[in-house]
């Protein structure tokens, strides 16, 4: 996929998200794991009768760019971008949180290889039931609703951000702005006082005493407001390195993962094991009932999640662990994010979430599976697996594990 098509995809992604806030409408590029993942935020927000308005906004001369990956079949494309991140929630109409921060916004895509658009299990986007692509764009046979294999690939995986430290293109006319007003106010204060304490005086005189004063003073509030607007940034900056110094961890994790896994699957993709963990530990935050998902086999007590509206993944992911275990394999992950809890207030948490998840050894990793349509190994039957673990068709089980990762243990 080429970088404009890339970049094109992210901007209308961001436009849909705002959409998505303001109407419910859900984002047509992202797959049904991003828009299920929407589907039980949106849920929880409305349960507790919150409102809320989001957005990533364009910022002049914003640097942005696509980090590709290709594999067999399919590419992973994380394409970014510089944002204004605005977000506010009410009650009632009363601003319970308002945040408006610069924030780099990445967005994980996944396209099928040009040499590889031959027929393939697809899930249809619009009902969800599961086919071959070439039916999808004959038309489905459930719903009828005809795709071409363009509107089937590329979509949107997973999405998070980094946050900045202030919005750069702006920030020397932002200095140079506050700094003029400084000096102008000062400048006026002095004239003012420097002319009315000299009344004794002559006109003349007292109108260029009172300039020259207004000059001097003028001047040196400018210049207070600029040592004051450096002192700002640097506490930014110090702050804004605290927040970040724990994520350093998880800068070998994508090598170290990439490097086990192969000997198990060659086309090993750490970006869409990545955008997997976050979906899976979202959609286990966000249910009502837990004990139903397929995603988790744990057993931890975690209402901690209860009053959860928002979780943000801050974009590391380090992997403590990972290892061959009863044909299993098991990876013990930390997710650094900032949750939004719901507690009469809202209240935003940098938190680290510990998860262990496992898979069988031998399912090779589909970029196209979505547990929201799964076949049943016994009858075929086609059905959406995250709150069921049995087959309607047959009644058989239905373990997640034999095809993707599944969570055994969540704990802060």
């Amino acid at each position: 996929m080429q970088t404009k098509g890339n970049q094109e995809m992210l901007d209308r992604f961001l436009r849909e998200l705002k959409e998505w806030n303001q109407n419910g409408k859900e984002p047509q590029d992202a797959n049904i794991d991003v828009r299920y993942d929407l589907d039980q935020r949106e849920k929880r927000v409305k349960a507790a009768g919150l409102s809320v308005e989001e957005e990533f906004a364009p910022v002049k001369d914003e640097i942005r760019g696509v980090l590709a990956r290709r594999g067999t079949v399919y590419s992973t494309n994380v394409v970014y971008k510089e944002t204004r991140h605005t977000v506010h929630y009410e009650k009632d109409g009363k601003t319970l949180y308002n945040s408006v921060k610069p924030e780099n916004i990445y967005v994980s895509v996944i396209s099928r290889n040009a040499d590889h658009t031959e027929d393939f299990p697809y899930t249809c986007p619009n009902c969800g039931h599961l086919t071959m692509a070439g039916k999808l764009q004959e038309g489905c046979p459930y719903c009828g609703t005809r795709f071409e294999l363009t509107d089937l690939y590329p979509k949107i995986n997973g999405y998070y951000t980094v946050p900045g430290i202030v919005e750069r293109a702006n920030l020397m006319d932002n200095i140079k702005r506050r700094c003029l007003i400084a000096g102008i106010v000062c400048g006026i204060a002095g004239f003012l006082m420097m002319f009315v304490t000299h009344s004794d005086y002559q006109l003349w005189f007292r109108i260029v005493i009172s300039l020259f004063f207004s000059g001097l003073v003028g001047g040196m509030g400018a210049l207070m407001a600029y040592f004051a607007q450096s002192l700002g940034l640097l506490g930014k900056v110090v702050y804004e390195a605290g927040r970040s110094v724990p994520l350093l961890s998880g800068l070998g994790s994508k090598k170290k993962m990439t490097e086990f896994m192969k000997a198990y699957d060659p086309d090993f993709s750490f970006e869409l094991f990545e955008g997997k963990v976050i979906a899976k530990l979202r959609a286990i935050a966000f249910a009502d009932s837990r004990k139903d998902l397929t995603v988790w086999e744990g057993s931890e007590d975690l209402s901690m999640f209860d009053n959860l509206v928002d979780m943000r993944y801050r974009g590391s992911l380090d992997v403590r662990k990972i290892e061959r275990r009863n044909h299993k394999i098991a990876a013990t992950v930390k997710a650094y994010v900032t949750d939004l809890y719901y507690t009469g207030r809202i209240k935003a948490k940098d938190e680290t979430i510990y998860a262990t998840l496992e898979i069988d050894e031998d399912a090779l990793e589909d970029p196209g599976f979505s547990v929201h349509a799964v076949t049943c190994r016994s009858c075929g039957a086609s059905f959406d697996a995250m709150h069921r673990k049995t087959c309607p068709s047959c009644g058989n089980a239905y373990k997640l594990i034999h095809e993707d990762w599944v969570v055994t243990s969540v704990h802060k």
